[in-house]
């Protein structure tokens, strides 16, 4: 997806890859195009040149530790991901330091990225939680304390 995302690939090349048959080749073609219309939109808010950027959204990314819903803890579902894979591309070709999310109700940290590149922290608070995050623009260092309880 993320060679589609950025031009690369076209959906043909993705319904032949993926092998979607006629009956669902329209939602299919939809979906990538709805899905290619937010990388898009994410991208633009997030190519801010010359300045640091902090990201913050109900949705976490795609594949992180933040983007498990608590509901599925201790079920056959616990390793399925909520997160947003054109937010996780979006932010992995224009990389905010720090971005902070919800929607999972689980606390916890991530990252991805190399220090080379930029290191993304990815934030997520909890259910009722709080969180206190330290970020120097300049240096890119981050620091966080997390509280719990209502």
């Amino acid at each position: 997806m993320e060679t589609f995302a950025t031009g690369d690939r076209t959906i043909r090349d993705l319904t032949d890859q993926f092998g979607i048959g006629h009956d669902n080749r329209q939602r299919f073609v939809d979906s990538c195009r709805q899905f290619r219309d937010r990388y898009e939109q994410l991208t633009e808010l997030l190519t801010t040149p010359d300045r640091p950027t902090i990201m913050v959204s109900h949705i976490p990314p795609f594949n992180t530790k933040i983007d498990r819903h608590h509901s599925t803890h201790g079920t056959s579902d616990e390793d399925l991901h909520i997160g947003s894979l054109s937010l996780k591309i979006a932010m992995r070709h224009h990389p905010p330091i720090v971005a902070i999310s919800g929607h999972s109700h689980t606390q916890a940290y991530d990252s991805f990225g190399t220090e080379s590149e930029r290191l993304v922290h990815l934030v997520g608070v909890g259910f009722r939680g709080v969180g206190l995050i330290d970020v120097d623009g300049r240096s890119g260092s981050f620091g966080i304390d997390f509280l719990t309880g209502s």
